[in-house]
């Protein structure tokens, strides 16, 4: 299979994980979905506000009380590989992300049942309302792929989609290159990119390749590019984020079942972080759902802590995922502060291929740092059950999960941002959770390559860049 590719010298994108390219089933890294979004389109899409527009989609109608709805899917996308894309591209491509319990699975949970009725029409029948549907179609993950279609990474091209560009292997290098079947593929200004990959699988450490531009970059790995020759002529600015960090008291640890223990516990997570934050200059989160998002919290209570007056010290096992978490817990003055709640802390690191093994660890706290899927209460809440390794639901317990449950199918916005609000208050005052910090993202590359537009999309797509003269 040829491609077509530009004269000019690849410009080189960053930072991609280590990971990557593997089956977009299998992503579950904020830098790799950003990837994906050059190669796979979805059926919906959003604006820079996080509103829903047409996709693959060109319009869709709500039916049956808001149980199914009909697509209308457009004509004109065809994949990479010569394929024409149809609406039963996209049923496979949903029902194979459910199937392999991906990371988008927990968004489209509802779901019950996907019809084809015809080449150009999509039907989607839920088990129950969910108003949060549309953006969960919207990830990137949810890209279609052909029916049919499976991974394979000793292709020269292992994710077929129909996006703006295509993903080629060229000798030992990975590049993004223009799909000439996209419909627009003559007004992209850069044609083809390379590929530059993190140094580390904790996504901490850039090369020594300095990328031209480098969106969703977090400030652990700005830091460590700013010691990369090149790094000078580079310009950095914010880019929209909802990420962020927090603390949850695992249900697979020993000491779950103990009120007393969980209340010294999340005292102690209160101040670590509090020390933290304060010292790296950090803004302190006030909820599971980050400031921007309807549902959150305007400030945070912080439950009333009692400390136990023994000499008895427990041991207590937190674990982290990746490495945005050592300059907290490492730091000298953690162990000291942990025995004045009567505790010797055991700091467990799990990288993120260990996803998965986390119950096996039987960690008692869990500090783990995320990206929402989607903006919406749904897109941050729907992710924990990756970390809890346990369905939120049935972790939050049975009033808190009824109030949930009238939360996700709730039509009036501002009476569903009010429900959600109460259960993220009610989260703190159970004490199943511990707010952490938002976690800036930016996006970084040569001055004349970055507009003030580009940082207003979530994941910033590559075909909408120029460089100016």
């Amino acid at each position: 299979m040829t491609s077509t590719l530009s004269a000019a010298t690849p410009k080189k994108y960053g930072y991609v994980p280590p990971t990557f390219p593997r089956d977009p089933a299998e992503v579950n890294q904020f830098a790799e979905h950003i990837v994906l979004g050059q190669i796979l389109e979805p059926m919906v899409d959003t604006d820079k506000l996080g509103n829903v527009t047409p996709g693959l989609a060109e319009s869709w109608t709500f039916e049956d009380n808001g149980l199914t709805i009909r697509f209308k899917i457009r004509k004109d996308r065809v994949f990479s590989n010569g394929q024409k894309l149809e609406s039963k591209d996209i049923k496979y491509t949903i029902e194979r992300v459910i199937s392999k319990k991906s990371q988008s699975s927990n968004f489209v949970a509802s779901i019950s049942t996907i019809e084809v009725p015809a080449s150009d029409v999509l039907v989607i029948k839920l088990k129950e309302p969910n108003v949060s549907i549309l953006k969960a179609l919207s990830r990137d993950q949810l890209g279609v792929v052909p029916m049919g279609w499976s991974f394979d990474k000793t292709s020269t091209e292992p994710i077929v989609g129909s996006g703006p560009y295509r993903l080629m292997k060229r000798g030992d290098k990975w590049m993004l290159e223009i799909n000439a079947k996209y419909p627009q593929a003559s007004s992209i200004s850069i044609k083809e990119w390379q590929l530059v990959f993190f140094a580390d699988g904790d996504l901490n450490v850039p090369a020594t390749d300095i990328p031209d531009y480098a969106p969703g970059v977090t400030l652990s790995t700005k830091t460590g590019m700013q010691k990369v020759k090149g790094f000078e002529k580079l310009k950095a600015i914010n880019q929209i984020s909802y990420a962020q960090t927090s603390a949850w008291w695992h249900p697979h640890g020993a000491h779950f079942s103990s009120p007393e223990t969980r209340n010294r516990t999340m005292g102690l997570i209160e101040e670590i972080l509090d020390r933290g934050c304060k010292k790296l200059d950090l803004e302190r989160a006030t909820g599971v759902i980050p400031k921007g998002v309807a549902g959150h919290l305007a400030v945070t209570h912080i439950p009333k802590v009692h400390r136990k007056k023994s000499e008895k010290v427990e041991p207590l096992r937190l674990a982290f995922i990746g490495a945005t978490f050592d300059d907290f817990l490492k730091a000298n003055d953690v162990q000291a502060l942990a025995k004045t709640y009567g505790f010797q802390i055991e700091i467990v690191k799990i990288s993120p291929s260990e996803m998965g093994k986390i119950a096996e660890k039987k960690p008692d706290v869990i500090f783990a740092g995320w990206a929402g899927g989607f903006n919406d209460p749904e897109g941050f809440i729907a992710l924990l059950p990756t970390f809890l390794v346990k369905d939120f639901a049935t972790y939050i317990g049975p009033n808190l999960a009824e109030k949930y449950k009238r939360a996700r199918q709730e039509e009036n916005w501002t009476v569903r941002s009010e429900l959600f609000q109460q259960i993220n208050e009610q989260l703190r005052k159970d004490q199943l959770m511990v707010p952490g910090w938002r976690i800036p993202f930016y996006i970084i590359g040569k001055p004349n390559m970055i507009s003030e537009e580009a940082t207003y999309r979530y994941t910033p797509r590559l075909h909408a860049v120029k460089e100016l003269e």
